[in-house]
């Protein structure tokens, strides 16, 4: 759900690509979300930034990939696992981090490794924003390419003047060679060779993928980080206006109902004989339902400002299925008067950190208008995910 929200349905990348001669070109391909498959909507190559932006004045967001002449990448073989956790630092030992991005993988007996100056790299980001094009992250290099080994059987690859060649589903060396136009189908889709690197970034980003690779990235989290916030804004807007709309609906219906029901008592008077006792059960019985109606409405008055404060600073690794407000305390029964837990809120949802869930609810317990917040349950799931049930208790004072 989460993931909808922040991504929407729709996922492009774009490889920046330079050739031996120094053009500039842009490799963009986007696809579509349809349940659980991936479908390819379009891909395109471009020569400036401009014609991109305006070929992706709907899209939300673009994973940019920087494959060109400023990108350095050495690969080395059958490294000890100290040598791997060093990352970039073994395979350039004298780099300046504060001048250079960096990313380094292995997996097998192949590491890897790509750097490229920041300055350069900042340049491209600011193009990109000049042109209104929103960049969720960057890689550097062609790495990602290892996200769709598992979805292929061939022995090389040939991407744009390079040949990668691919031994028992790792790739072993990177050489350039002669342009050669190729077609490749990868789980279903069918795309021309020059747009396998985008393809590649969407199925390596989006799916969030867990290889078993180490990572060494030199990277400032500003770029996601401000893309998250603006989408959150936007989508907390629109999750307020559901949810208000969702009460109005609930309320005028639960008048409606209240009034059939006072209609129907009106004509069983007309019509019977009642005894004053049995109205006056009849009277007491609405008043009360009436009450309960009244304190769903006024259990704490500013719900869209409390609502705004548990959405603040929640984990990227949380997500919130369910938001349940004053809940009933027990299950509906026929004749008896519904019970709510007044002044309470009760979230289910998933998280893949609980330490950093943990911290989220230590300060939400330092709020001014918490008097309690705690788990009440929790539940592993697949992987490496938790499924919680998280209740707060709101102060009489708000």
């Amino acid at each position: 759900m989460l993931h909808q929200l922040l991504y929407g349905s729709r996922y492009c990348a774009v490889e920046h690509f330079m050739n031996s001669a120094g053009e500039n070109f842009y490799y963009c391909l986007i696809l579509k979300k349809r349940k659980q498959d991936l479908l390819l909507v379009s891909f395109h190559k471009f020569s400036s930034v401009k014609d991109l932006a305006i070929h992706l004045k709907k899209q939300k967001h673009v994973f940019m990939v920087i494959n060109t002449d400023k990108v350095l990448t050495k690969i080395k073989r059958d490294l000890k696992p100290s040598e791997n956790k060093k990352g970039s630092t073994y395979f350039f030992p004298n780099l300046e981090k504060n001048d250079f991005f960096a990313e380094s993988y292995f997996e097998g007996r192949y590491s890897f490794c790509s750097i490229c100056r920041k300055d350069y790299v900042n340049n491209l980001l600011e193009e990109y924003k000049k042109e209104g094009i929103k960049v969720l992250d960057f890689s550097i290099g062609s790495w990602c390419l290892h996200s769709l080994l598992p979805f292929m059987n061939n022995s090389e690859l040939y991407i744009h003047s390079q040949r990668i060649k691919i031994t028992d589903g790792e790739i072993q060396e990177i050489k350039d060679a002669d342009y050669l136009y190729e077609i490749y189908e990868i789980n279903g889709i069918k795309v021309p060779n020059e747009y396998v690197v985008s393809l590649a970034a969407i199925i390596f980003y989006y799916s969030r993928a867990k290889l078993s690779s180490f990572f060494d990235v030199w990277k400032f989290k500003g770029i996601l980080g401000d893309f998250l916030q603006k989408r959150l804004f936007e989508a907390g807007y629109k999750f307020l206006f559901t949810f208000f709309l969702l009460l109005l609906v609930v309320y005028f219906s639960l008048t409606h109902y209240y009034n059939r029901k006072i209609e129907t008592a009106k004509q069983k008077i007309a019509e019977y004989n009642i005894s004053p006792e049995y109205l006056k059960h009849i009277e007491e019985e609405l008043l009360a339902k009436r009450e309960i109606q009244k304190r769903m409405q006024n259990s704490f008055s500013n719900k869209a400002w409390v609502l705004n404060e548990l959405a603040s600073n929640v984990p990227v690794s949380t997500a919130f299925a369910i938001i349940d407000v004053c809940p009933l305390t027990a299950a509906p029964e026929e004749n008896k008067v519904l019970l709510i837990a007044e002044r309470t809120i009760i979230i289910s949802g998933v998280t893949t950190n609980l330490e950093k869930l943990s911290e989220w609810i230590f300060h939400l317990r330092q709020k001014d208008w918490v008097r309690m917040a705690k788990i009440q349950k929790i539940n592993k799931e697949k992987g490496d995910r938790l499924k919680f049930k998280l209740s707060i208790k709101i102060t009489n004072e708000l």
